[in-house]
């Protein structure tokens, strides 16, 4: 059985206790871990990998109270599934995506993106601009738009990097 390193800990947790409370799994693993700051995201971390374990579809490694909901309350008792069975040798037990985690990666990715996109766009304007010293805002659009990118950019958005960045920051680029 492949498992991350914080399932392998909730599992090794049943070596002690037959049945346990979700709250005392975050009690035990990660207030104990993490002894400043904010918990909210290891326990968001710890859900999923708990979820994972009771995912009836994939491995039910672990039984939880109320199956029907896919969350788990503070007072769920989780228990060692004992019926336990698979039909191949390896198998693998991977974390249920939450939809917390699932916002606050998208928001980074999206952050990360942008910006990659934006010094993309810088780049590709100040090499456009070393080789033709004077152009006017049509053909600069032009040019860049000709250029194969892997994402179509708004003449909104060329504006707005030439302006703020080239222009104002910079001063790469003189406006006439």
């Amino acid at each position: 059985m492949t498992v991350t390193t914080l399932m392998a800990c909730v599992i090794l947790l049943f070596n002690d206790y037959e049945k346990l409370t979700y709250k005392k799994i975050i009690s035990l693993l990660v207030e104990d871990c993490v002894a400043t700051g904010d918990n909210s995201e290891a326990i968001n971390i710890l859900e999923s990998h708990i979820l994972g374990m009771c995912n009836p579809r994939k491995a039910q490694v672990l039984i939880k109270s109320n199956t029907k909901k896919p969350t788990l309350a503070p007072d769920e008792i989780l228990c060692m599934n004992e019926k336990f069975t698979n039909k191949t040798i390896k198998f693998t037990c991977v974390p249920m995506s939450t939809s917390s985690i699932d916002e606050t990666l998208r928001i980074n990715l999206e952050k990360q993106v942008r910006n990659e996109r934006a010094m993309i766009v810088d780049a590709k304007l100040v090499k456009i601009l070393k080789a033709n010293k004077k152009l006017n805002e049509s053909e600069l659009l032009s040019r860049l738009k000709g250029l194969n990118l892997n994402w179509k950019p708004t003449d909104e958005e060329i504006l707005m990097r030439l302006k703020d960045s080239l222009i104002d920051d910079k001063e790469w680029v003189e406006e006439k």
